[in-house]
Parts: structure tokens; C-alpha cells; sequence
């Protein structure tokens, strides 16, 4: 079942982005997956003007040690940008 992007973008500004921006974060963590990437995704801004991202793929895709891993499910990953 995928979650309802008008409802979870309602009330919301968002800027929709282009598949064709790739963006990945690296989490310092091994206990998370080393990487996330994004094509495209949803940014938004908090009040502080911190800078997230969120998408709902059905493919996912990650890197683990080193390693391309990649399975088709129904995702939603989400990270807040450092910038």
C-alpha cells in the first residue's frame, strides 16, 4: 500500500524535484545503511530553514560496504539536509 503524496504534502510548500537531480546522503552510522540516494523527491523547509527530502519509490536503492544493493518495495525514506 502507498502512502497518499497529496496528504502528506497538504498545507505543506514543497518543491517537487526532477528525477533527473540524483542527491545522496551518507549516514556516519553502520548500524543505518551507509548511504541513501534520491532521483528527484519532495524538499521541504522547517520554520528554522533546515532543508529535507522525502520520496516514495517502489525501488530502493543503497550501498552497503561498498556494495550497489537495490530491491523493489513500496519505500518512503527521508533525510534532513546539513546544508
Amino acid at each position: 500500500m502507498t502512502m497518499d503524496h497529496q496528504l502528506l504534502i497538504n498545507g505543506i510548500e514543497v518543491v517537487e524535484r526532477d528525477r533527473s537531480l540524483r542527491r545522496s546522503y551518507t549516514h556516519p552510522s553502520r548500524k543505518l545503511m551507509d548511504q541513501f540516494k534520491f532521483k528527484g523527491g519532495s524538499d521541504i523547509r522547517s520554520i528554522s530553514g533546515k532543508r529535507a527530502t522525502f520520496q516514495q519509490d517502489p525501488k530502493l536503492t543503497w550501498v552497503y560496504r561498498g556494495e550497489v544493493r537495490e530491491r523493489r518495495v513500496r519505500s518512503f525514506q527521508m533525510v534532513v539536509w546539513d546544508d
